[in-house]
């Protein structure tokens, strides 16, 4: 059997000077090539997975689900052309970096409570470009079947988000 040598880190410990608030699923890499340079061949991390308000990493909510926590914001598809074009999400999300950068300990529960805001701001922006770009037309009528008429060009995020919103009316069906 062969050896190894490792560490065990809570993934929030791997703050670099990139991440906002607190490490983040992209401190991984910086993490790993450290690692392999200093000869360690393993990683362990405490669980990541959605564990909602509660700080401890052995609650999660769900097997599947990742804590939002650990989302890199500003590594997501459309964050520079969100950031460059709305000013409320801009503005947020300057606001969140200067109250949450470089801080020996975060609060946890109003960094994931401003996370999970900005990710809704950006969703919402996600929407109003999906609507833009894709000439989405949802027709209400008295019938149980909804019309809509669907051309879109965009990413895969905005393909998602638009099956959602497809689910959403006939859901409400």
């Amino acid at each position: 059997m062969e050896r190894k040598t490792g560490v065990s880190v809570p993934l929030s410990a791997l703050y670099t000077k990139n991440s906002p608030s607190t490490g983040e699923f992209t401190s991984l890499k910086p993490f790993a090539d450290f690692c392999k340079t200093a000869g360690l061949s393993v990683i362990q991390l405490l669980p990541v997975n959605d564990t909602g308000f509660e700080s401890s990493p052995y609650n999660g909510l769900s097997a599947f689900a990742l804590n939002p926590l650990y989302i890199d914001i500003s590594a997501l598809p459309e964050f520079e052309q969100a950031y460059a074009s709305d000013k409320a999400f801009a503005g947020a999300y300057r606001t969140f970096v200067k109250e949450n950068r470089w801080h020996n300990r975060f609060d946890y529960t109003k960094v994931l409570s401003e996370k999970i805001r900005l990710l809704h701001l950006l969703y919402a922006w996600i929407e109003k470009q999906i609507a833009v770009e894709s000439n989405t037309v949802v027709k209400p009528s008295n019938s149980k079947v909804k019309e809509v008429t669907v051309v879109t060009t965009g990413s895969f995020v905005q393909q998602l988000l638009l099956q959602q919103q497809l689910f959403s009316a006939v859901q409400a069906l």
